[in-house]
């Protein structure tokens, strides 16, 4: 009875986060229609929407994590992208202790962070690589998402300096290097860390894909030069090791989802267990809590073609069955 309980509140906050996430969709879209014909931009509507979702995200947020990681930015890449760095700004800021205020001011710089992009978007997407020149002239588009930004009637003083300041790296490692006194202001720090990790995950263009864990991996290797240790470790406690979504193999051998995470223990997700050792669905699924159940613990995530594959032997066990 009390995972039946669990199951229908999981699956109403699935269906609340599912719809909020498309109307949120649906409102970038408009609004980078306003941007582009630099019409004014109605910042209520705005804070309407990232208000229901840092509500929602405050009270149940392993599905908008779930939405995050299983996200296809394939169309409309950039309102994919800017909402899931706006939410994942929202995770993170959650772990740093943001209050609602705080939550919707850097909601407003996720969102507009990439705005820059409609001005070069044919050159950061084509798939050969990039002359000098082209190269030169991407990365002058923070200075383009500043003059977009500028120019529209009702634009935000933090949307503008994100735009601005988010490619720029501690120690003079990024561009537009157009900093006083070499100081990045906090919020373009936050966007520029969930920006990082949401491009190694789904790459404008054809770069690399990266797993979650290959993607924290990545941000590490970039050390304290890149980004603050405080929001590297609030990245890794509330996005996690493994995100919620994630598959993974047990070392009992059984196959499993990640549902939730635990923001002190990582590696020691809230797993569903859906397939035994043989790879066979359970006729009875179980929730295990890891950080409860130190004799068992995650072996690995699971690569896209393994899930493939045991979709296509479930489905093989299914035609033999009729």
């Amino acid at each position: 009875m009390q995972l039946t309980k669990l199951t229908e509140e999981m699956q109403l906050a699935a269906e609340k986060s599912k719809t909020l996430y498309q109307e949120a969709i649906n409102l970038i879209k408009y609004i980078l229609k306003q941007a582009e014909a630099l019409e004014p931009i109605n910042l209520q509507n705005i804070f309407s929407i990232t208000d229901s979702i840092i509500n929602q995200m405050m009270l149940y947020d392993a599905e908008f994590l779930h939405l995050v990681n299983s996200a296809d930015t394939s169309e409309n890449y950039l309102c994919s992208h800017s909402l899931n760095v706006l939410i994942l700004s929202i995770e993170v800021g959650l772990g740093l202790g943001y209050n609602k205020s705080r939550l919707n001011e850097s909601s407003i710089g996720a969102l507009f962070h990439d705005i820059k992009i409609l001005k070069v978007s044919d050159l950061a997407s084509q798939p050969k690589g990039l002359a000098k020149e082209e190269y030169d002239l991407i990365k002058e588009r923070p200075f383009y998402g500043v003059e977009l930004l500028q120019k529209i009637k009702g634009s935000s003083d933090v949307a503008i300096y994100v735009a601005k300041e988010q490619l720029e790296r501690r120690g003079d490692s990024g561009y537009p290097r157009v900093l006083e006194n070499g100081y990045i202001k906090e919020y373009a720090k936050l966007i520029s860390l969930v920006e990082a990790y949401e491009n190694l995950m789904r790459p404008y263009g054809s770069g690399k894909r990266y797993a979650p864990h290959e993607a924290i991996k990545e941000i590490l290797s970039m050390g304290l030069k890149s980004f603050e240790s405080k929001m590297v470790k609030a990245l890794i406690n509330r996005v996690g090791i493994y995100p919620v979504g994630t598959w993974v193999k047990l070392e009992t051998g059984e196959i499993a989802k990640v549902l939730d995470l635990d923001r002190n223990l990582p590696l020691r997700p809230v797993v569903y267990i859906m397939f035994d050792k043989h790879e066979k669905r359970l006729k009875e699924p179980r929730i295990l809590n890891l950080a409860k159940q130190y004799n068992v613990y995650i072996k690995r995530p699971l690569a896209d073609e393994e899930l493939e594959k045991i979709a296509k032997t479930q489905q093989e066990r299914l035609n033999e069955a009729i």
